[in-house]
């Protein structure tokens, strides 16, 4: 999926290649079509306020001939933002959505020993939607898919993913060509379903 953001660069370059391999079991006859994470755009603030936090208490140190006796105090605050922003980092690098050629997964990290994996089966998927918020997400062209699905109190929403759009329709096709291939025994009246939550291919809901 290439990105044209015009005068902008592509920072999707960055962020986790689209196609390789994932971390989850597979089952027999399946295999990985994508893999997406958020944004790396995501990554700028809090690598911004790590140098800004590492940096700035330097100079009145230094300027005041205070560094030395304040050093041991120094270390100390640089390990407590530098683990922080690690931590950041570390859950956005573990975070990823992972499109097989049976299933939607989103595997999320919650602080720092909890991981939340949340799956569908592609021919449960009822609908895909997107939305984009702010000056940012619209000028790099990120937002939120939001993939309701049968058998889920709430949707799966894949966050802060690159070229929502792209994505939206990319997981309705996976969706329907695995229901083509394979059909849909769990959903006796899948249309009525999409009807009633007021979707159709040619009217699909944006947030």
């Amino acid at each position: 999926m290439p990105n044209d953001f015009g005068f902008f660069p592509d920072i999707n370059k960055f962020r986790l290649k689209q196609r390789g391999k994932a971390k989850v079991a597979l089952r027999p006859e399946e295999e990985v079509l994508q893999v997406y994470r958020q944004t790396a755009i995501l990554l700028f603030e809090p690598l911004g306020m790590f140098f800004l936090g590492a940096i700035i208490p330097i100079y009145p140190l230094i300027r005041y001939g205070l560094f030395d006796r304040f050093f041991p105090l120094y270390l100390i605050w640089f390990g407590f933002i530098f683990v922080h922003t690690f931590n950041i980092f570390r859950t956005w690098q573990v975070g990823r959505y992972v499109v097989t050629s049976h299933r939607l997964i989103k595997i999320s990290r919650q602080g720092w020993f909890k991981l939340l994996v949340i799956e569908t089966t592609l021919d449960r998927i009822l609908n895909v939607s997107y939305k984009t918020t702010g000056v940012l997400s619209s000028l790099f062209q990120y937002g939120h898919v939001e993939v309701q699905a049968v058998g889920l109190m709430e949707p799966i929403i894949l966050d802060y993913i690159a070229e929502p759009a792209k994505i939206k329709d990319y997981l309705w096709d996976a969706h329907q060509e695995f229901v083509e291939k394979h059909g849909n025994k769990d959903l006796e009246d899948f249309s009525k379903i999409q009807e009633h939550i007021g979707y159709t291919k040619k009217n699909q809901k944006i947030l």
